[in-house]
């Protein structure tokens, strides 16, 4: 129920027409005021709702197809790819808030990120479609260098881009 309400909530989000606002260059617009932040805030959502926990550290969910944790992995892997994605698109447009709340969601989503492509190349079962590796080497470039650019303006995060290069590694 909660994945349809997110998806819901996502839905409503298209009313408020964020994508048919144009705004001259060199004018600054809020990232809150952009399709990708929506984008961002829903799959950060979504890592959170299929996250592993220390309560349930390994899936639990069974598909119709007898397939343990393979809806889970997938929708952990789809979202954490989609947020660097749109963490990305709002850097290009120059409009990432560099702020904690920031920090934290792309971490959030390079670690979902890191820990989904290691279930896939660990578990010979898996279901996940396994992307190629260059596509798994430039999304874990594309959130280190998210990192990057928040430490560059807020130094006191430098320590979690460290951590996120050697856990990426």
């Amino acid at each position: 129920r909660l994945h349809e309400k997110l998806v819901s909530w996502r839905n409503d989000t298209r009313l408020l027409n964020l994508a048919a606002k144009q705004f001259d260059e060199g004018v600054y617009v809020s990232s809150f005021l952009t399709p990708e932040w929506y984008d961002a805030v829903f799959n950060n959502a979504m890592l959170l709702l299929y996250r592993p926990s220390p309560y349930l550290p390994h899936p639990t969910m069974i598909t119709a197809l007898g397939n343990e944790g393979a809806d889970q992995d997938n929708h952990l892997f789809q979202a954490a790819k989609a947020a660097i994605n749109a963490y990305s698109e709002i850097h290009r447009k120059r409009r990432l808030n560099y702020s904690w709340i920031t920090l934290h969601g792309v971490f959030i989503a390079g670690l979902a990120y890191v820990y989904a492509v290691g279930r896939a190349l660990n578990s010979p079962g898996q279901t996940l479609a396994m992307p190629d590796y260059l596509d798994i080497i430039n999304d874990t470039r594309t959130c280190s260098n998210l990192l990057v650019a928040i430490c560059e303006r807020w130094n006191v995060a430098r320590r979690s881009c460290e951590l996120f290069n050697k856990l990426s590694s």
